[in-house]
């Protein structure tokens, strides 16, 4: 009985007979199968032959239960284990979606910052162009500026030795002209104290309408 002696169990019930048979199934203990009796000698050599063969065949049963069993967890986990990559794909789906999202954002918004750039580009080479023709117009500007200039300087200059030369020929002939007018004026006033006289004497005399006129001319126009 070996520690069977001390057991609660067997004080309490005090069977005559035990039977112990393991259940062994690929070299591996599945479990114990435990009878007894409270008859001396209950359990006849036929009968444990009979509960050897039904040891071993619980034995393997048991190991099939087992297994199915570990089958039936593993499904279990692979069940879990899909169900959390279906989830993970889901999540994994929805985030390259929202990337791809934000992509084809920054795709559009690239797209519209080159066309601003090819705009800018294009404005800014009409700019230097226009920029261009400016220059050449602000350099033919100057050009024509100087040369006005010139010509200004030029017409002034040209302007002051006609002036010179005006003023010299007025001057020359003032006096070419009024040296020999000295002698005629000279002359004019003599001859204009005669004409006076004359004319004096005659409005003494006895002259017609007509005479009388004339020389009433004659002395205003000295007057």
């Amino acid at each position: 009985m070996g520690s069977a002696e001390t057991d609660p169990f067997f004080l309490s019930q005090k069977p005559k007979s035990l039977l112990c048979l393991p259940l062994i199934s690929q070299r591996q203990l599945q479990a114990v199968l435990y009878l007894h009796s409270y008859s001396v000698d209950a359990f006849q050599m036929e009968e444990r032959e009979v509960l050897k063969v039904l040891s071993v065949q619980a034995a393997v049963s048991l190991e099939k239960l087992s297994i199915y069993q570990e089958l039936d967890r593993t499904n279990n986990v692979l069940v879990e284990l899909n169900k959390e990559v279906e989830n993970q794909a889901s999540k994994l789906a929805a985030e390259v979606a929202s990337r791809t999202a934000e992509l084809q954002e920054k795709i559009h918004e690239l797209k519209t910052a080159k066309s601003i750039a090819e705009k800018a580009k294009d404005e800014a080479e009409m700019a230097k162009d226009e920029a261009e023709k400016a220059k050449e117009a602000a350099e033919l500007a100057k050009e024509e500026a100087e040369r006005a200039r010139f010509d200004a300087l030029q017409s002034k200059d040209e302007a002051v030795k006609a002036n010179q030369l005006k003023s010299t020929f007025l001057a020359t002939m003032s006096h070419e002209i009024r040296t020999p007018f000295n002698a005629v004026l000279s002359g004019e006033f003599l001859l204009m104290d005669q004409v006076l006289g004359t004319t004096a004497l005659l409005f003494d005399s006895n002259l017609s309408a007509v005479q009388a006129d004339c020389c009433s001319s004659v002395s205003r126009s000295n007057g």
